[in-house]
């Protein structure tokens, strides 16, 4: 459906990885680093404690039950 209006509209669609971007790594870590010990980037996991918490964790990936990383510590 998209192909069409992407045609008429004369646009283009480009896909990529993060593996495009592997040179680009180094430099990345070092900003992203500095960000995080500054304050200046914010991130949000959802934690579950215990291994029972695996599957319902698993499952809850796919209905959007955690907000950023999922993590369970066992």
């Amino acid at each position: 459906r998209f192909m069409t209006k992407l045609i008429s509209k004369n646009a283009m669609m480009q896909g990529f990885t993060v593996g495009n971007y592997r040179s680009e790594f180094p430099d990345a870590l070092q900003y992203l680093s500095q960000w995080v010990k500054e304050d200046k980037l914010k991130f949000t996991e959802t934690v579950r404690t215990g291994f029972d918490e695996l599957p319902g964790a698993f499952l809850g990936l796919f209905h959007g039950d955690n907000v950023g990383k999922m993590i369970v510590k066992v």
